[in-house]
């Protein structure tokens, strides 16, 4: 173990076997004809966009901005024509969508001496400031206001997730550059967290902490409840995964966006799971074409467990998931759907068992917070740490809990609730 790391042995969880493991070795890049940003991407924001169908666009250049905070921008993946550009309810923006061609690439301007403030004009302009998420409520970083605490997280414990020590070994030196950049960002405690025996290198003011156990063990939320506990009053944390920490260094070695991910495409449905370079906001058609056995599957952006059936990769997965398609069962008598519709009506009966406590994020009473999720009791879920977790904390006990309930959506539409308006 790194000099001055420690272990936090996870002892709850459960560590999920699905067909179809990827390789753990990174292959070629993926032939991609088409990349999207997508609305979904950022909750609590109202993106207007800077571009208009029709329009060549270089990798790096801005495309959406936030209308509260005209210098947060969110920038092309790769090079190409803007396709689409789709609106939803209020006219809120759902994707952009490019074409990709050629390899024009968008030069930024790098400050001489890096400061915190160079350092979040650079974020700001490069788009990366998304890259950094806040908790409590899960929301793209304020850059504004300083952190209680920041963690980088350099591991993955999801089903067929890459690598990720793996990954930082290939991009060191960006790794490296872009850890101690993030450093500047706040006076308090910034943590490293690494799985258990991987040896990260030593980084001046950045403690590593080893983790080791079941899933969740390499979810951010673990990490934040050992280390620096939110939600009840501890002030605001700082998130990003290792491969914006990569991005970021590529940029501040470069001045251009690194325009690669490295993903695991996996899953039963997959002829040959591998792991792929792959631009953000990649359509997942042209990730597994030719690998499809048999030729239809259900695609996931993200794992099995909290990923979302869509056709553009999010911008903060780094896993695709297929599962086989079944034909649809023969039509239903209108007698057995009205049935159907009666028994489904309303929020499924919540049975505790002992497996709710198993899979429980840390700290958490599993079945009160799931009552109070089901019900929109906002105040008791609040009481309960609703505030210092997200989506992805509770897609154990949606997959254990056997109703079909995505206990992660109904998460998401209460920290929208309590959050702050702008």
């Amino acid at each position: 173990m790194a000099s001055g790391s420690r272990t936090v042995r996870i002892r709850r969880g459960l560590d999920l076997d699905y067909p179809g493991a990827p390789r753990q070795v990174i292959g070629a890049a993926a032939a991609v004809a088409t990349v999207a940003l997508l609305g979904s991407d950022y909750p609590g924001l109202r993106l207007e966009p800077l571009v208009a169908p029709g329009d060549p666009v270089k990798a790096g250049q801005a495309l959406l901005r936030d209308r509260q905070h005209p210098d947060r921008h969110i920038v092309a993946p790769a090079s190409g024509m803007v396709s689409a550009l789709n609106r939803g309810p209020r006219r809120r923006v759902e994707s952009l969508v490019l074409d990709v061609a050629g390899a024009a690439t968008r030069e930024f301007a790098l400050p001489g001496t890096l400061d915190r403030q160079a350092l979040v004009g650079l974020l700001l302009a490069s788009g990366l400031w998304a890259a950094i998420a806040s908790r409590p409520f899960g929301r793209a970083a304020d850059l504004d206001s300083p952190p209680a605490a920041l963690f980088l997280t350099a591991m993955d414990s999801r089903p067929h997730a890459v690598d990720a020590a793996m990954v930082i070994a290939e991009h060191q030196a960006w790794f490296e550059r872009g850890a101690r950049a993030l450093r500047l960002l706040t006076p308090g405690p910034c943590y490293l967290c690494h799985q258990a025996g991987h040896n990260p290198a030593p980084l001046d003011d950045i403690t590593p902490v080893g983790f080791a156990g079941p899933h969740p063990a390499g979810l951010p939320g673990t990490h934040i409840h050992h280390l620096h506990p939110v939600g009840r009053g501890q002030g605001l944390v700082w998130q990003i995964g290792y491969a914006d920490v990569i991005a970021l260094g590529h940029l501040l070695e470069t001045g251009r966006i690194w325009a690669d991910r490295i993903i695991a495409l996996s899953g039963p449905g997959l002829a040959d799971p591998v792991l792929l370079r792959v631009p953000p906001g990649a359509r997942l058609q042209d990730l597994v074409a030719g690998r499809i056995s048999p030729p239809r599957a259900i695609l996931y952006s993200g794992s099995v467990l909290d990923g979302r059936v869509q056709d553009y990769l999010a911008r903060s997965h780094l896993q695709v998931f297929a599962l086989h398609h079944h034909a649809p069962a023969a039509p239903l008598s209108p007698l057995v759907r009205r049935m159907q519709a009666w028994m489904n009506a309303g929020i499924p009966a919540l049975i505790p068992n002992g497996v709710h406590e198993r899979v429980a994020p840390p700290g958490i009473l599993p079945i009160p917070l799931l009552r109070a999720l089901s019900t929109g009791d906002v105040e008791l879920a609040r009481q309960l740490g609703a505030l210092g977790l997200v989506e992805e904390d509770l897609a154990l006990l949606s997959h254990v809990d056997g109703a079909g309930t995505d206990y992660g959506a109904m998460l998401r539409a209460m920290l929208d609730e309590l959050a702050p308006r702008p």
